[in-house]
């Protein structure tokens, strides 16, 4: 695994609720690997988001209103 400066990371408790097989083979890969199951965990959360950018058009292209009554909200989902 890559050495990350432990300054620039973020601790974020996570309790993650698996099947007994897939329990059993996170276990054996993080022991295969030699490293801690959070070090495994971290390490396929970091994999699994890179190249993830925050899209600027969707932030900018939703309005949330302050409240939406049932007749706009019906009419916005054209259910009638």
């Amino acid at each position: 695994m890559k050495y990350t400066d432990p300054a620039g990371r973020v601790l974020l408790p996570v309790l993650v609720s698996l099947g007994t097989q897939s329990a059993d083979l996170l276990f054996e890969m993080a022991s295969e690997m030699n490293v801690s199951l959070d070090e495994l965990f971290s390490s396929i959360l970091e994999d699994s988001v890179i190249g993830l950018t925050e899209s600027s058009q969707f932030s900018h292209d939703v309005v949330i209103p302050d409240s939406c009554s049932t007749e706009h909200l019906l009419k916005y989902l054209r259910i009638d």
